[in-house]
């Protein structure tokens, strides 16, 4: 017989209460096919004819893991987990609440991966977290798309935990997704967190960040402008370098060296502003940038030789510092504009 036909047969035996017997038509054709949905739902539903309900839960998280979109998977799963599946804790961030944002959390060793648990969001979307401490790392992301609203507390197993880091790596390759919302309990952003999310345009990274890891942003390249938070000390090396639709950025008062390769290849850069803590501004930060107006709010930082390479900025300054800058071996040579 075919998967097709074992699967009818399957369905007979369960209509006829057979359950036992079903189950082994049904793991047959998820050996044939493993990414066969049918055989996956049916098989729980045998398992629930059973009351064996955690192998029933077991079976859909296998499917779910391979298929994070299915809607069929994912209202059976809400009608199995009752106990896990809620809407967002009182106390979290209040879009959850404006957007009637549902998740559920289940347990990653069902999956039998290394994450300690997945944050199942009603529209499909997965995350992966691990536990340290009182606190929990976003460290992996299943085929995200759309729109994403990471909470900043998760009730787990009774405990809840504080979404306090997004890891390396996390949401790398995400190319689906268009906008993400982090909350304000996060501290870093990991060295290459959304690397190449090629369609993300919207991101609110909240106003606690204090560091940002390198090529964190890299190849985002739909991005269009960034405000960066005044909490932020650190920014690293390449982070928003190849961000070719990204028009305008603010760096935070406090940081003092902008990073090797920052914005590099950000073809369409029309204004940045640089804060007067700025010291210094490594090699190749404005690499290949067009022509953007750069207003700066300090006495001149360092710039090493190959800082605006390729790049034709237009410097703005105040009447109060414009005569350091027409002093400076380096600054002098670019266009100085008085604001």
């Amino acid at each position: 017989m075919d998967n097709n036909q074992l699967i009818k047969k399957g369905i007979e035996l369960c209509q006829k209460g057979q359950f036992l017997q079903a189950i082994e038509f049904f793991q047959v054709v998820i050996e044939n096919d493993p990414k066969k949905e049918e055989a996956y739902l049916w098989l729980a539903d045998a398992y629930e004819g059973m009351g064996k309900i955690d192998s029933a839960k077991s079976t859909v998280y296998k499917y779910l893991a391979l298929n994070p979109s299915s809607k069929a998977a994912i209202e059976k799963i809400k009608s199995l987990d009752l106990d896990n599946y809620a809407t967002a804790p009182s106390g979290l961030n209040s879009q959850f609440k404006k957007n009637k944002i549902n998740y559920k959390v289940e347990c990653g060793s069902e999956r039998k991966t290394d994450y300690d648990f997945y944050i199942v969001f009603d529209d499909g979307n997965i995350v992966a977290l691990n536990i340290e401490g009182t606190n929990a790392v976003v460290l992996n992301c299943n085929y995200v798309k759309g729109k994403l609203y990471i909470p900043d507390r998760v009730v787990f197993k009774g405990n809840t935990y504080t979404i306090t880091k997004i890891g390396d790596d996390a949401f790398k390759n995400c190319g689906d997704i268009k906008e993400i919302y982090l909350p304000q309990t996060i501290e870093e952003i990991g060295d290459g967190s959304f690397y190449n999310c090629g369609s993300l345009r919207v991101l609110d990274i909240g106003s606690n960040i204090q560091s940002i890891g390198d090529k964190a942003f890299e190849s985002c390249r739909s991005l269009k402008s960034i405000v960066l938070s005044n909490s932020i000390n650190h920014i690293g090396n390449e982070c928003f370098s190849y961000c070719k639709s990204l028009k305008s950025i603010v760096f935070p008062d406090g940081i003092e060296e902008i990073g090797r390769g920052m914005m590099k290849y950000c073809d369409y850069l029309e204004t940045i502003t640089i804060p007067a803590s700025v010291k210094r501004i490594k090699d190749e930060a404005f690499y290949s940038c067009g022509s953007p107006k750069i207003s700066m709010l300090g006495l001149p930082p360092l710039i090493e030789q190959n800082t605006f390479l390729f790049t034709n900025p237009i410097i703005v300054l105040s009447k109060s510092i414009l005569s350091y800058y027409q002093k400076s071996h380096y600054w002098k040579s670019f266009k100085l504009v008085e604001k």
